[in-house]
């Protein structure tokens, strides 16, 4: 009775061993599904980052491809902008050269102009007010002086002084009554007439050099060494 009664007690022992082995099978169990279900969020939740990884890197890939551009675009606007710069430069210096040539020019213009007025004094001629009708003694005066083969300075066709050379001196028929006139070339083509110019049968020079001066007008450089036939 004594060996039932253990007996009795250990397999009363064994099944409560076995109810706790269940219940533990069963949290086990629980365990597990609970661990399944936290590793598919997992892979979930990975695969999400990597989506989410693999935008940021080509966004990434875009910005860089854009700042590679612009950096391309700011290279090229340099390159031009240097190169405007030098233009810019080279026409700066231009204009400045230019500057100083019409400086030049304006000197020159001015010295020119002071001869011709100390010039036009010591022939006792007034060019702002030239008469019409000239006194048959200046006209003489005049005629005596001025010659063929004489450098002069004497107003062209622009109304500029220029100077010239005398290939003419006398009357023309279309000019005015006990008038003499003095044929020039001029050094520059500054003139109306030229060669084989039916206006002008008087004297013969290059296209646009000639021009016919009163006498009055035309104020002497130097004279001819000698006198012509």
């Amino acid at each position: 009775q004594l060996s039932a009664a253990h007996s009795q007690q250990d397999i009363n022992t064994l099944s409560d061993f076995a109810e706790n082995a269940q219940l533990s099978a069963a949290h086990s169990q629980q365990d597990i599904n609970t661990l399944s279900d936290f590793a598919e969020n997992v892979q979930l939740r990975a695969a999400e980052s990597e989506v989410k990884l693999n935008q940021e890197i080509q966004q990434l890939k875009t910005a860089l491809e854009s700042a590679t551009q612009n950096m391309q675009s700011k290279s090229q606007l340099e390159n031009e902008l240097k190169t405007e710069r030098h233009r810019h430069k080279e026409t700066k210096d231009a204009l400045a050269r230019k500057r100083r040539e019409v400086a030049a020019k304006e000197q020159q213009l001015r010295e020119l102009q002071s001869q011709l007025h100390v010039s036009d004094r010591s022939h006792h001629v007034d060019r702002r007010s030239i008469p019409t009708a000239v006194s048959p003694a200046i006209r003489e005066s005049q005629c005596n002086t001025i010659a063929v083969g004489c450098d002069v300075i004497a107003s062209g066709a622009d109304g500029n002084p220029h100077c010239g050379k005398v290939l003419y001196v006398g009357r023309i028929i279309d000019g005015t009554p006990e008038q003499d006139y003095a044929g020039i070339e001029f050094d520059a083509p500054v003139g109306i007439l030229g060669r084989d110019d039916q206006r002008c049968p008087y004297f013969q020079c290059k296209p646009l050099h000639g021009m016919l001066v009163p006498v009055h007008q035309v104020i002497i450089v130097t004279e001819p060494l000698e006198s012509p036939v």
